[in-house]
């Protein structure tokens, strides 16, 4: 089976409330679309809501930290290889902050203040990083 099949596989077993097993294909699929490059952001982030939907929530900060932060490295560097290695940092702190974005919608899901606060932060500072190297390379032209 494809990876574009797998993802909308995943999907199907969301929308069957079978969250564990969308995020059992997910992580199972994440090194090969890491490997492969060319998928956008969201399907990468799409399984952090999942968690939260299968009661665990505890584990999406950890897991994203051990496969999602390095999937979205991986991708990055694959898809913009050929681009200035400024450009590739830019887009990974893009992509990191679109991470903490969603952690940060469930935190709200969650009512967990400290966690909000935390995950907001940490998509602003991404995301100012990213926004900085834009108006660098806009200056350019």
């Amino acid at each position: 089976m494809d990876i574009s099949t797998q993802l909308k596989q995943a999907t199907v077993f969301a929308k069957e409330k079978e969250f564990n097993q969308a995020i059992d294909l997910l992580i199972e699929i994440l090194p090969l679309m890491a490997t492969q490059g060319g998928f956008p952001h969201s399907a990468y982030t799409k399984i952090i809501p999942y968690f939260q939907k299968a009661g665990r929530y505890s584990e999406v900060e950890q897991f994203c930290k051990t496969y999602l932060f390095v999937s979205i490295k991986r991708e990055c560097e694959k898809t913009f290889g050929h681009q200035p290695r400024e450009t590739i940092t830019a887009f990974i702190h893009l992509h990191t902050s679109m991470i903490y974005d969603k952690l940060l919608l469930c935190a709200k899901r969650e009512k967990l203040k400290e966690d909000m606060e935390r995950f907001g932060y940490a998509k602003s500072a991404h995301y100012d990083i990213y926004e900085s190297w834009l108006v660098t390379e806009c200056g350019k032209a």
